[in-house]
């Protein structure tokens, strides 16, 4: 039997280096994509944290258009006359939500909110004065609400 030669070179200097930069490399990839999870995450907690802040605000909303329209009805079946309420002050959404976190339709459906109470609350105006409808007023309370 004959022995075979080992060979005691297993690692040249050119493997080595190629080793080191692979691994640093590799070190650099992982740590960008564990950053990028973690900003994916934290806009996510960020965009449902203001999602239900911004729900929470309308639902005191609704509660608060729930609460003329039933004290409308209420007057109207004293009186068989309304003498021109006016829906709730808009709701005030928190300065510091993340508006570009929220998806765009959501963020879009939030802020035009005050503008479409403004709008129906100068058509029940209009109504309730030049048309003399008194309905007018608690039908966008419910609506609105």
């Amino acid at each position: 039997m004959t022995a075979t030669p080992v060979d005691t070179s297993i690692w040249t200097s050119k493997d080595i280096i190629t080793a080191i930069i692979a691994t640093g490399l590799l070190s650099a990839a992982a740590s960008w994509l564990v950053d990028l999870v973690k900003t994916w995450w934290n806009t996510r907690k960020v965009a449902r944290y203001g999602a239900m802040r911004c729900a929470a605000e309308l639902e005191r909303y609704a509660v608060d258009c729930w609460h003329e329209f039933i004290m409308g009805q209420g007057e109207f079946q004293q009186h068989q006359n309304i003498s021109g309420g006016s829906l709730p002050p808009a709701p005030e959404f928190p300065n510091d939500i993340d508006w570009k976190a929220l998806e765009p339709e959501l963020a879009n459906a939030v802020l035009s909110f005050t503008n479409i109470i403004k709008v129906s609350e100068s058509l029940a105006n209009y109504s309730h004065v030049w048309e003399q409808n008194p309905s007018t007023t608690t039908q966008l309370q419910r609506n609105a609400g």
